[in-house]
């Protein structure tokens, strides 16, 4: 209980000590002024020994506010020129924070920062600052475990189309928690168009090969071609899909490069069902 008590004393700012403090001594002042009253009502003392109690209660009460008037305006301008000494110990830090690129160096920091800052609001700012940096990196656990999955299914042929974009999807969610926080003052890359290959025949095959390596020289990521063949349902004729108005280029340029290859019929399809990351493809071929 006293330890308790001692740790939540430790707790306060020096404000809040002088305000109790202060509150205690107003409490005292009026309680020997209610000792002071009774004492002349019922005239329990002599009235040469009542003038001398009064003088010491005036004593009294005008020390108390005298000093407290002066430890209040004391303490106010210690505890703002504390609050100056943190903020600048915080910010000669705040640089260091967000150039962090991973989450485990967050969390190390936090954890350092926990331990060292003096009691008060940094100590728990930083403290909330590492269950935020916790429960990200919880996150990442669950979604590094979803993507295993989904490219353990991606490389046995079992992977849905909607299943490869959540693949992805996941793995942006994972790189951006462990980006650095800094903002970047250079030009951001542009972002590589990433294009997934439906095949429903293997005589396909062939052919989208040489696509695939067309695209690949000209700045395409294409990581496979797939057949899904009863995974999905085949389109009359074939097209390119696209999740997000900025990839419809992109899409005209895969549509011309299957045109190329004697799809003259394909074309460009905007998908709105379902969201997939910007840069996102998909060439579907029409049944044989």
């Amino acid at each position: 209980m006293l330890v308790d008590l001692i740790e939540d004393v430790a707790d306060m700012d020096t404000g809040s000590i002088s305000l109790w403090l202060s509150l205690a001594f107003i409490g005292i002042s009026i309680a020997g002024l209610v000792v002071i009253f009774l004492i002349i009502k019922n005239k329990t003392i002599e009235n040469e020994n009542i003038d001398k109690i009064i003088e010491l209660g005036k004593w009294f009460v005008a020390s108390v506010a005298i000093t407290l008037s002066a430890s209040i305006i004391n303490d106010g301008f210690r505890e703002r020129d504390q609050d100056i000494k943190e903020m600048e110990v915080f910010d000669k830090y705040v640089s260091t924070v967000l150039e962090a690129d991973s989450l485990e160096k967050r969390k190390l920091l936090s954890e350092y920062f926990v331990a060292v800052s003096p009691n008060g609001e940094i100590r728990r700012a930083w403290s909330n600052y590492e269950q935020i940096v916790d429960k990200h990196i919880k996150e990442n656990e669950e979604d590094l475990a979803k993507v295993a999955q989904l490219e353990s299914k991606e490389q046995n042929g079992n992977a849905s189309p909607e299943e490869v974009s959540l693949k992805a999807n996941l793995a942006e969610k994972i790189s951006i928690r462990n980006e650095s926080l800094m903002v970047q003052t250079s030009l951001p890359k542009p972002q590589t168009a990433r294009v997934f290959i439906h095949i429903n025949d293997e005589e396909q095959r062939s052919v989208m090969k040489t696509l695939q390596n067309n695209l690949s020289g000209l700045g395409f990521a294409v990581p496979g071609i797939e057949n899904i063949t009863g995974k999905a349902q085949i389109p009359e004729n074939p097209n390119v899909r696209y999740f997000n108005d900025q990839d419809a280029n992109q899409a005209a340029l895969v549509v011309e490069q299957l045109k190329a290859l004697g799809f003259t019929n394909a074309y460009p399809y905007r998908v709105r069902a379902i969201s997939a990351p910007v840069g996102s493809l998909e060439v579907w071929l029409g049944k044989p």
